[in-house]
């Protein structure tokens, strides 16, 4: 019996066609609540950039933020997973040699230490823009959660290899997080605050990064408009976000 269901937000909850929320998938949220069943969003995203962005009508009962490093039940946080100073003072002493630009993710901030056109237009592309600007000083004294690297992808691959952290890569950017995070350690973390079983856990998603979600889900579907990567790896394909894909697989498996 599913109990609870993970759902993406980029291209699963939040359409960036329409810049919106379908109303069916509101309508099956609403009916998922009323049988009971638990939701949980499950992003790269920071809180910050949620508040920004058009997805005020999705209210789960908890979170997995920036792909596994932050999560939370009930407004509480149950795990975090900040990087390592050793870690930080390796990327401080690279950016300072070969400057880049880097997103930072604390807990409760986001910055910048440079911005690049191609930064500002792929942001752009999924309805966000670029954060403040920080002495690149700060990552040595306020921990950081998840840094995203705006380079070349053999720049980001040395950075990776470097930091000993995993990557989940998206146009020319690659969220970070540590070896122990991810979308799959979130759901794990969430599945033992309710005392869930992964069989008891269905999710929704469209990206590579949401894969590892897949994997640790007892049922996952992947939207019709995901990467073929994403679709190879779920259990299901269902139909495209703006056509209904969240509410069809809902009713055909008897949730709603």
């Amino acid at each position: 019996m599913i109990r609870i269901v993970f759902f993406d937000i980029d291209g699963t909850v939040l359409s960036h066609r329409t810049n919106a929320i379908p109303s069916s998938t509101l309508q099956a949220l609403q009916r998922l609540k009323e049988q009971g069943i638990h939701t949980a969003g499950c992003t790269g995203r920071h809180p910050r950039e949620l508040m920004k962005l058009n997805v005020s009508g999705f209210v789960p009962d908890s979170w997995i933020y920036l792909n596994g490093s932050l999560c939370m039940k009930d407004g509480s946080i149950i795990s975090e997973k900040p990087l390592s100073d050793d870690t930080m003072h390796k990327l401080y002493d690279w950016l300072k040699a070969d400057p880049i630009p880097v997103q930072f993710m604390e807990r409760d901030y986001i910055y910048d230490n440079m911005v690049s056109q191609r930064m500002i237009e792929e942001l752009a592309a999924v309805h966000t823009e670029p954060d403040p600007l920080e002495p690149l000083e700060r990552i040595l004294v306020h921990p950081v959660d998840m840094v995203i690297p705006w380079a070349e992808e053999a720049v980001r691959e040395q950075l990776r290899t470097m930091l000993d952290l995993r990557e989940m890569r998206w146009g020319t950017a690659s969220d970070m997080v540590r070896m122990d995070s991810g979308k799959d350690a979130g759901v794990r973390d969430i599945l033992e605050a309710y005392g869930f079983g992964s069989e008891e856990a269905m999710c929704f998603g469209d990206g590579r990064n949401d894969i590892a979600m897949f994997r640790a889900c007892g049922t996952s579907i992947c939207m019709g408009n995901g990467c073929d990567e994403a679709k190879e790896a779920a259990d299901e394909v269902c139909e495209d976000i703006d056509e209904d894909g969240v509410y069809h697989t809902l009713k055909r498996h008897g949730l709603i």
